[in-house]
């Protein structure tokens, strides 16, 4: 389901923000995309934060891959993509943890994580959206998916790091 990008204003208002003043480094907020036939997993479910995207491998037209997006369980999450650009924003917003890294995103799903995953390293709940990439996207489209989410040990909503795949 294709969410309108107007929507993310609305999604990071349904967010408890944090108090005002600036952005802070989080590392317990995750994403990770499956390799479709290949056992490789992209991305982490938690740890640094880098405002260049993670490499994730190529994704074929048609393919169905599931984007897990990580973080406080049983919260809100949001899931934005984009096409990648050449120069990466890295856009800071007071309240929200780490950056935004996508331009014009367009949001793609908005949840709610699962309970506490038992044996999680960060203490996490986790959303799993599967997400078939269209029959009619063009060969060689490069793109790139975020995460909204909230840390679990600090109760604020931060950006996840960034994924960058391409379509085959």
């Amino acid at each position: 389901m294709r969410i309108p990008s107007t929507w993310l204003a609305a999604a990071l208002a349904a967010l408890p923000l944090a108090a005002q003043g600036g952005t802070t480094a989080v590392q317990d907020v995750g994403l990770t995309l499956d390799g479709g036939m290949l056992t490789v997993i992209y991305g982490r479910d938690c740890g640094p934060f880098t405002c260049q995207p993670m490499f994730a491998g190529p994704v074929g037209i048609g393919q169905q891959r599931i984007v897990s997006v990580y973080g406080a369980p049983s919260q809100v999450y949001v899931l934005a993509f984009s096409l990648a650009s050449l120069t990466q924003p890295c856009i800071l917003v007071p309240g929200i943890g780490n950056a935004l890294i996508l331009g014009h995103p367009i949001v793609v799903a908005i949840g709610v994580t699962s309970p506490a995953m038992p044996g999680s390293t960060c203490q996490q709940g986790r959303a799993n959206y599967p997400f078939t990439f269209p029959p009619t996207a063009p060969p060689g489209m490069p793109f790139e998916i975020q995460g909204l989410a909230i840390s679990p040990s600090l109760g604020v909503p931060a950006f996840t790091i960034a994924l960058r795949s391409q379509i085959l």
